[in-house]
């Protein structure tokens, strides 16, 4: 089966009709989807698995939200996906529409002759007759999410793969309708021996129905505790990667709070300055007037100009007495009385005196106020320019911080870290369900046991009970010789898997080393020598690529199987979204180079990470279409970044701001 063309109508971000068209050529058989996260990969995988199943992958959330919100804006209530496949030379058409109004999904399938459209009465029937819904999903995966199958917890996962590839499912089947059967005739059993036997056998169901019950539940819980033990090394390794993040981010927040406190003693200091000159500034301009006026008056002191040499008392008093100070007598009215009195006209007061004595002081302490104050001036500025370097050196290396801070996520490694502790808190409360589950399931099996001879020790003395129990001996041994009949296939298939995987590994791993499944399914690489090695993160993302990519081509060399078990094989179109997660650069190329071989139909997801141009060189003989997934937004851009693609010497839009609508874009390359 291939598939030709996929049409979604107002699916999720997909607005409108949208529609991709699929290589179909065998040797380009490369179809390859650019889109960065968010951008609608995801949607477009389970576009496929909802039209064929009506299921999605576990990462698709808010699964029963499949219209199309800008859709439900404009009051349409109803979304579909059309597929057109190519099966044994003949094209079919497959149409899911959901509808909101009704909460209920159509789906219907045409065969095309000659452009004419006739309906299967069963469509369900025959899309699983195509594909297997078992299998399904082994074809069409999550790559970022392929690590998981190498884990080393999760054996149970690979089992399981194995067990639907093989079409195990029929073979299942039997063994639980022969089970019922099984226990029907118990009842039988019980019945024909009357009340009390009834009552037994009542009691043998009822503890067969619990250890069913106890079973399915360990089992869920078991897968449960492998998936949550997964997930919780998972962040713990990206965290490990993100180990110097947190130092950084420490160092990058120390120094912004010091560069915050230097930005308030700053701060401080400019006030300090601002008061200063409000209330010292005058004092400073002063100071040299002061000094000015102090030198004058010291000169006119020292030539005895101010104070005047005498004054105005002492000569009052010589002229009242009429003596000069040299002893002549002054009489009054002659010249030598005249020219005393004429010295009033000149001699000091005492209140001059007092004022010149407070002038010269007041003039002296205005001096020293404006030295003083040039000294706290002084020491202002030395604090600020101090201070002001400091935050210079500090905001150069916050920038610095910041630049190295750009390589990590710090937001995600909180996030990351939550997640680890909720998903260790989620592998230990599922690893107390197991212990107890086990506990429960050993309990019961114990009371069945003994049921089961109470029962067979009664049969044995009627005929009739031995009769049917001779009945229901023959069947619980056709059940197990189905299960040992499984076995033996599985087995079978785990060589032949495990010999796929080599053939793989030989031509993209960089180490010599081997692929081994050991008889529980667990998966491990292996040096030349047989010694277990410990897997990277990339080997084992390449060790599960691998091991699908052999899970597919073992299906498909089972198409026509004629086991009365077992149902046939599938050949189907392998569709990875991310499949190069955290392989390195080297071991992308080489997977890159390996892809087209894997299946008949190749359709990747690639974001820009993943598809980057030696990548695409790798694929670029083998690409027969090629597309982007345009993420139109009404926000204005503001400051975001843009995304482009770049093919062929040309860049193409892969993100558009103020668009008429939130919505994604199929846009066509070539």
């Amino acid at each position: 089966m291939k598939i030709k063309k996929v049409v979604m109508e107002n699916f999720r971000q997909f607005y409108g009709s949208q529609e991709i068209t699929f290589s179909v050529c065998n040797d380009k058989n490369v179809t390859i989807i650019h889109a960065e996260n968010s951008y609608g990969k995801t949607t477009l995988l389970n576009a496929i698995l909802w039209c064929f199943f009506e299921e999605t992958t576990a990462k698709f959330e808010n699964k029963d939200d499949v219209i199309c919100w800008e859709a439900v804006q404009e009051g349409i209530k109803k979304c579909s996906v059309s597929i057109t496949i190519d099966h044994n030379d003949c094209d079919y058409n497959l149409i899911r529409t959901f509808y909101a109004d009704r909460k209920h999904c159509t789906f219907e399938c045409f065969k095309i002759i000659n452009g004419n459209h006739e309906p299967l009465k069963f469509p369900t029937n025959f899309i699983n007759s195509v594909i297997p819904k078992e299998m399904a999903k082994y074809f069409f995966f999550d790559g970022e999410a392929a690590e998981n199958f190498s884990s080393e917890k999760n054996h149970k996962a690979i089992a399981k793969a194995i067990e639907a590839m093989l079409g195990c499912a029929m073979a299942e089947s039997a063994i639980k309708a022969l089970g019922a059967v099984n226990r029907k005739l118990s009842n039988l059993i019980g019945k024909s021996k009357g009340e009390s036997q009834e009552s037994l056998q009542e009691q043998i169901q009822d503890a067969e129905e619990s250890i069913q019950i106890t079973e399915e539940k360990l089992a869920d819980a078991e897968l449960q505790v492998e998936l949550h033990a997964r997930n919780k090394d998972k962040y713990a390794e990206k965290l490990r990667d993100w180990k110097d993040s947190k130092r950084l981010h420490d160092e990058r927040e120390a120094k912004k709070q010091e560069k915050k406190a230097i930005d308030d003693r700053i701060s401080n200091a400019r006030n300090d300055v601002s008061e200063w000159i409000s209330f010292s500034g005058m004092a400073l301009l002063g100071r040299k007037a002061s000094e000015m006026a102090l030198s004058i008056l010291d000169d006119a002191n020292l030539r005895g100009q101010i104070p005047s040499p005498y004054n105005e008392d002492l000569v009052n008093k010589l002229l009242e007495e009429q003596l000069c100070i040299c002893g002549r007598e002054l009489p009054e009215g002659e010249a030598p009385w005249q020219k005393v009195l004429s010295l009033l006209e000149t001699a000091s007061k005492k209140s001059t005196q007092n004022r010149m004595i407070k002038l010269r002081g007041h003039t002296k302490s205005v001096i020293s106020e404006a030295k003083r104050a040039q000294k706290t001036l002084d020491k202002l500025n030395a604090r600020l320019q101090e201070d002001i370097a400091r935050r210079d050196d500090l905001e150069q290396r916050i920038t610095e911080l910041n630049s190295k801070l750009d390589d990590f996520k710090d937001d995600l490694v909180v996030q990351t870290e939550h997640a680890r502790r909720k998903a260790s808190d989620l592998e230990e409360k599922f690893r107390g369900k197991v212990g107890a589950y086990r506990e429960r399931k050993r309990l019961f099996k114990i009371r069945y046991e003994k049921l089961i001879n109470e029962l067979n020790k009664r049969a044995r003395e009627d005929e009739k009970i031995r009769k049917i129990a001779t009945r229901k001996k023959l069947i619980e041994s056709a059940i197990n010789s189905l299960r040992t009949v499984l076995d033996q296939y599985q087995a079978g298939a785990r060589e032949v898997v495990q010999n796929e995987v080599n053939k793989i590994l030989a031509h993209v791993s960089h180490n010599h080393r081997i692929c081994r499944f050991n008889e529980d399914f667990s998966l491990e690489l292996v040096s030349s020598d047989g010694r277990a090695c410990a897997k990277s993160s990339g080997e084992s993302q390449l060790l599960s690529l691998v091991f699908m990519a052999a899970l597919v081509q073992f299906s498909a060399r089972r198409i026509g199987d004629q086991s009365l078990l077992l149902k046939p094989g599938a050949a189907a179109p392998l569709v990875l979204d991310s499949p190069f997660g955290q392989l390195d650069a080297s071991y992308q190329q080489e997977t890159a180079a390996c892809l087209p071989k894997f299946a008949e139909q190749i359709v990747l997801f690639l974001s820009s990470t993943q598809g980057n141009e030696k990548v695409l060189e790798k694929l670029e003989p083998h690409i027969g279409q090629e597309y982007i997934l345009v993420s139109h937004s009404k926000e204005q851009q503001g400051e975001k970044k843009t995304t482009s693609v770049k093919r062929r010497g040309e860049t193409f839009p892969s993100k558009i701001y103020s668009s008429e609508r939130d919505k994604t874009e199929v846009m066509r390359i070539g």
